[in-house]
């Protein structure tokens, strides 16, 4: 399974600790190769944006030799799946979930580069 359980029953998942604890690339591959476009909520998206944002700033900001490419990779990511989640229902409203899941998948990958474009 892709998700992590922190606390959650056997058939369910947590958000955000999927996002929050795993290592960056699994977090990234599940922002990436989720097809359900339902599988985080807005809120857990908005969070962990404004999380990896932060940490992607101070990445930045710091004066020691690090990579820059995973965490703005990630926080580009969260964007372009929250603005998918967000947006892609309100303009193809008659698509299946399966379309919608994969041009989701589409806009973390280009937030993602956008994300390494800053």
């Amino acid at each position: 399974p892709w998700g992590s359980r922190f606390q959650c029953a056997d058939d369910e998942y947590n958000e955000l600790a999927t996002l929050t604890l795993a290592s960056l690339p699994r977090a990234i591959a599940a922002l990436f190769h989720q097809t359900a476009i339902h599988a985080f909520s807005k809120t857990a998206l908005a969070y962990f944006f404004c999380y990896a944002s932060f940490w992607t700033c101070v990445t930045y900001g710091i004066t020691v030799p690090s990579g820059l490419f995973i965490p703005s990779i990630l926080s580009g990511a969260a964007f372009g799946r929250l603005f998918a989640v967000i947006v892609l229902p309100l303009i193809y409203q008659t698509d299946s979930a399966h379309n919608l899941g994969l041009k989701t998948q589409k806009l973390a990958i280009a937030g993602g580069i956008a994300g390494r474009s800053r």
